[in-house]
């Protein structure tokens, strides 16, 4: 659904590093970074992360390899509190769910993190991480404590409308075919409402007749048949949104990523 992408252009609103000339400080305003498999590896790229903004070396100071959690853990709040670190945002953080640990440890490091930090902890990630953590009322508290927010797929309306209007002033094909109702639905029910999925099938159907050659017109049917090649692999995932059947959604934890490259350089 593009979560990534939005959340950086937000946090890209504001500077990242303010220099405070008055008492030699650099302030980390925001901190962005990709949850990795294991605890101690997320220490670890939060402080690579500080060590790529203000050149410092608290990576080799700190020595992840012969130190524990809970002293890395220690660091990092200091760390923070000494550079007036605003938010950290722990991208990804369904990667924790297939770490090799204990849940109840993984909760309870990521409840001491909120403790020892001090500051706001944003988590975002997938459907995959929403039983993991609701694992325990402690963290299902903290984690909606500043709010929680699910967003789901588009809904068939005039928002989904609104969206697929923008998108339709990119074509790029010969003969412009005007945007209608019609689409809205066929774009709709091969996509059901994910953005992503919406987006590279408008990029592949417009391959597809501009490849196809002559007066290269989108049509219905090319959508249809460009979305039976192109999404095959998504199939199955989207057979079961389509379905509404909840027992067979939850078999698949996650839309998995839609790479066309493949299927361009096949036209």
């Amino acid at each position: 659904m593009g979560k990534t992408t939005n959340f950086k252009n937000i946090l890209e609103l504001y500077d990242q590093v303010i220099f405070h000339p008055d008492y030699s400080v650099y302030q980390i305003v925001w901190l962005r970074v990709d949850c990795p498999k294991t605890l101690k590896g997320l220490c670890i790229d939060t402080f690579k992360g500080i060590d790529g903004l203000l050149g410092t070396n608290l990576l080799k100071k700190f020595n992840p390899a012969r130190t524990s959690e809970d002293y890395l853990l220690a660091q990092l709040a200091q760390t923070a509190h000494t550079h007036h670190l605003g938010v950290l945002v722990i991208d990804e953080i369904q990667n924790l769910a297939t770490a090799k640990r204990n849940r109840d440890e993984i909760l309870n490091f990521l409840v001491k993190l909120d403790n020892t930090i001090g500051i706001p902890v944003i988590r975002v990630g997938t459907n995959e991480a929403i039983s993991f953590l609701q694992g325990n009322f402690r963290n299902a508290r903290r984690n909606t404590g500043e709010g929680s927010r699910m967003w789901n797929r588009m809904v068939n309306n005039d928002e989904w409308c609104y969206f697929l209007e923008g998108m339709w002033e990119y074509q790029w094909t010969k003969t412009p075919v005007h945007f209608s109702d019609e689409i809205k639905e066929v774009f709709y029910d091969e996509s059901q409402g994910i953005i992503d999925i919406a987006i590279k099938l408008y990029k592949m159907v417009q391959w597809r007749a501009i490849s196809i050659g002559g007066q290269e017109i989108i049509t219905i049917e090319l959508i249809r048949q460009v979305a039976k090649e192109g999404l095959y692999l998504v199939k199955p995932m989207l057979d079961a949104i389509r379905s509404g059947d909840r027992e067979w959604m939850v078999k698949y934890k996650d839309i998995a990523d839609l790479d066309t490259t493949e299927y361009r350089n096949h036209i």
